[in-house]
């Protein structure tokens, strides 16, 4: 690398660093409507894994934010209790994935109606059907 690149790199690693700090001071007050107006702004902060921080620490209203603005709709489900609302969310998302995270949490929760509605969109792809199956 020259000089000129490793400035450049420096310079983003930097903001980079400014940027999670920023966020995680946001997430870790509570100032949501500070860290609502960050997150809708680009950056490059892994709002997900600040997410699962808040979640741990039972931040819930700081991890719903989070888990909002990246479409976490499994994690979001778990963070509000709002089952149906998850199931809504995964019509509008249409992912395997996400109709696969919500059903497994649907399971964990008792929400059997919801993890039956959830599996029916699963089991047309034959590849996810045995996890569906062997989950335990």
């Amino acid at each position: 690398m020259n000089p000129t690149t490793v400035h450049v790199y420096s310079k983003q690693n930097d903001k980079q660093l400014q940027q999670k700090t920023e966020l995680y001071v946001y997430a870790k007050t509570d100032r949501l409507a500070d860290l609502e107006e960050f997150i809708s702004a680009p950056n490059h902060v892994q709002i997900q894994a600040i997410g699962d921080r808040r979640y741990e620490q039972g931040m819930y209203n700081t991890a719903k934010l989070l888990y909002n603005n990246i479409s976490n709709y499994a994690r979001l489900a778990a963070t509000l209790g709002d089952f149906q609302g998850a199931v809504d969310r995964a019509h509008q998302a249409n992912s395997i994935k996400t109709w696969k995270d919500i059903c497994f949490i649907c399971i964990d929760k008792n929400e059997f109606r919801l993890a039956q509605m959830c599996g029916i969109q699963i089991v047309v792809y034959a590849e996810d059907l045995e996890e569906l199956l062997n989950y335990d």
